[in-house]
């Protein structure tokens, strides 16, 4: 049936118990059910019926309907990384490569970096290039995935300091690793790291 609700609100409804229908409310549609708005009983599609694709402007609200249920963004894609502190010129490089997926404030990127060759300075190592900048409360960080000539004196970990798109590393005891104490000029290696954005 159709029905006019509210003076303005259009409403379409099923008379069979349980059926949904709409309301369309001023810049709203509302689920409805046995021929009353309702809230939290309405499923859109089902899993043998889906719709295709839903393009939105705003936010996604997953398990609630506060900020802090807000879905803002989701992306994927490719950056170029570099190395940018520990050297006294820029390197050269046989791979650098960077892919990122962003849910929300969540950011993991893969990042590959593959240096032919180069003059090592004496100051800390530094990757850049990350395609989005850490918020300023806390550092991200991740692990080594595959490393070949870098550093195999002890265990390392790349870390992104808050509020930067840049990429450091330490040692377990949260020593910088400096350019000088990499095992060679060439070297290749391969991490992923998780950090928020602002």
């Amino acid at each position: 049936s159709i029905s006019v609700s509210d003076a303005n609100n259009l409403s379409i409804d099923c008379n069979t118990t349980d059926h949904a229908g709409l309301t369309f409310a001023t810049e709203n549609i509302l689920p409805r059910k046995n021929s009353a708005n309702t809230d939290n009983a309405v499923d859109l599609g089902a899993g043998s019926a889906r719709f295709k694709n839903a393009y939105l402007s705003g936010n996604l609200y997953l398990g609630g309907t506060g900020s802090a249920n807000a879905l803002d963004d989701y992306e994927t894609g490719t950056f170029t990384p570099s190395v940018s502190g520990g050297y006294g010129s820029a390197p050269s490089y046989n791979a650098q490569t960077g892919i990122y997926t962003k849910i929300g404030k969540l950011v993991l990127a893969h990042i590959r970096i593959a240096v032919a060759s180069g003059s090592r300075g004496g100051s800390n190592l530094t990757f850049v290039g990350l395609p989005f900048s850490n918020q300023s409360t806390i550092d991200g960080g991740g692990f080594v995935i595959y490393q070949n000539n870098f550093h195999s004196t002890g265990e390392f970990y790349p870390m992104v300091n808050a509020s930067t798109a840049e990429i450091h590393f330490h040692e377990a005891n949260g020593t910088a690793v400096n350019a000088n104490e990499l095992d060679a000029d060439n070297y290749d290696i391969r991490i992923a790291v998780v950090y928020q954005t602002a």
